[in-house]
């Protein structure tokens, strides 16, 4: 018999009450700081900053294509169309493992809509790979081996949702409907920042190939991001307090304690989407597309959607895409119902790990050799008293 030991709630209550009044405080500070964001951002004009060189800062600025405080609706409205996702799952290598290999796992959602309800459409299909070889567990860079995990990992993993999106749309597009295609996430390969120019320039080319296939077939392609962490735009709101208001680098950290969403959740009511902006973040300069972004109201959160230059440049385009984007999220309760249904295709449960482990196991057995298990492995999946 144990005894049922509860946590003793008295010995922190007082601190968690000091957090509370902290706190307060910290909100009460940061919609002061919101508001003066704001301020400043409204007397920010496209083409303000033309001749400033952007990395003279410390910080990414977006470059504002649209007066920044810009709230625009669309008029665009279609019942017949196809929307495509993907999004991906991994299992990391197990060093620990008897065989050490990762699994990738892409999902892929179309939907089709149409007038009549019998003549829909619902497919989805799910794609797992597995890598074992030395020279995929390992990506060499600069004479180098670096383990593929972590970050280059999930470039890996976003590199096979671009590419199985570009099938998909390939396979739909002679339905002749207007097509919306998603990855969840972001377009622009920031994963891939710290390694040589040789390697970014040859995985971009790789990933790119899905923008600039769309932009050939004309169907908009966007990066849907959601609770995003971005300060693009308070980098352009720091640079502009800087120049415009003669406040100094120290003056400004203090908007440092919030980010893109803060304003544009102020800013947008449902349905409507911000001004365009040009991200200007090193690795794009590897990209033949420019990457633009939006904010987007979906009515359950603010969303921040990356573009590349052709859809950015045609507006008809725009307006379909900020309309599919808000229809499919209106269907999905506020997130894009196509990218809900691509990650229940992707996930991969830790059940579906474990099973997978005792597959490996049992294979060996069959073919009578004994497997035994690194005990380090085995305590973190068991506790003992």
């Amino acid at each position: 018999m144990y005894n049922l030991i509860m946590l003793r709630f008295e010995k922190i209550l007082p601190k968690i009450e000091q957090i509370v009044k902290e706190k307060s405080a910290s909100v009460k500070l940061k919609e002061e700081i919101i508001e003066e964001a704001i301020n400043i951002l409204k007397d920010i004009a496209p083409h303000d900053f033309d001749g400033i060189n952007f990395a003279n800062f410390p910080y990414f600025i977006a470059d504002p294509v649209e007066k920044p405080t810009a709230k625009i609706k669309t008029d665009t409205h279609i019942e017949e169309y196809i929307a495509i996702a993907t999004d991906g799952s991994e299992i990391p290598i197990d060093t620990d493992f008897i065989v050490p290999y990762y699994v990738i796992n892409t999902g892929t959602v179309v939907i089709g809509y149409l007038k009549k309800p019998k003549k829909s459409f619902f497919h989805v299909s799910s794609i797992p790979e597995i890598y074992y070889k030395d020279d995929e567990l390992y990506e060499t860079i600069d004479g180098k081996k670096f383990l593929v995990k972590g970050e280059l990992l999930e470039s890996k993993m976003l590199l096979e949702e671009s590419i199985q999106l570009e099938r998909a749309v390939n396979k739909y597009i002679d339905r002749h409907l207007p097509i919306v295609s998603l990855i969840d996430g972001t377009l622009i390969q920031w994963e891939i920042k710290n390694r040589s120019d040789q390697f970014k320039e040859a995985f971009i080319k790789k990933f790119e190939h899905l923008i600039l296939q769309n932009k050939e077939k004309n169907i908009p392609v966007a990066g849907y991001v959601s609770g995003s962490h971005s300060k693009d735009v308070i980098g352009l709101i720091k640079m502009a307090a800087i120049i415009k208001l003669k406040q100094s680098e120290n003056d400004v950290k203090k908007f440092d304690m919030i980010q893109d969403t803060d304003i544009f959740e102020r800013l947008l009511n449902e349905g409507e989407r911000s001004a365009l902006f040009k991200s200007n973040v090193p690795i794009l300069k590897l990209y033949r597309e420019p990457i633009y972004f939006f904010y987007m109201n979906t009515g359950m959160e603010t969303a921040r959607i990356e573009i590349p230059g052709f859809v950015k440049n045609n507006e008809k385009m725009l307006n379909l895409l900020h309309f599919l984007v808000l229809d499919q999220a209106k269907k999905g309760m506020g997130y894009p119902v196509v990218l809900k249904e691509a990650h229940e295709q992707a996930v991969i449960r830790n059940t579906d790990k474990f099973a997978l482990n005792r597959f490996f196991i049992e294979y060996f057995v069959k073919r009578g050799i004994r497997v035994k298990e690194n005990y380090k492995s085995m305590f973190k999946k068991t506790r003992g008293i």
